[in-house]
């Protein structure tokens, strides 16, 4: 597996799309955990941004039509984990 870039909390995100218009759901996150738990559930992004052969960020296209891979989208764990506190700088997880 290639190397993910290390960043801040401040700069992890995870975005979920639900494109009607095209008929697909749109999956983009910069977060680490959240890209290896996708790699686990449904396979391979669509999209891989890398800067210095590191990767930065990922995107998943889902088809309207692909109901088992969103439905495994769908889930808290998933896109956030396991939480073990919260704090007015953000989620830690475990």
């Amino acid at each position: 597996m290639d190397k993910f870039a290390l960043n801040d909390v401040q700069e992890q995100e995870t975005h979920f799309l639900i494109d009607y218009y095209e008929g697909q759901v749109k999956l983009y996150t910069t977060r680490k955990q959240v890209y290896e738990r996708l790699l686990k559930k449904i396979g391979e992004p669509t999209i891989t941004d890398k800067i210095k052969n590191e990767i930065v960020s990922a995107t998943w296209v889902i088809p309207f039509s692909d109901k088992v891979k969103i439905s495994k989208t769908l889930s808290r764990p998933l896109l956030i984990g396991e939480l073990r506190r919260i704090s007015g700088n953000g989620i830690s997880e475990e």
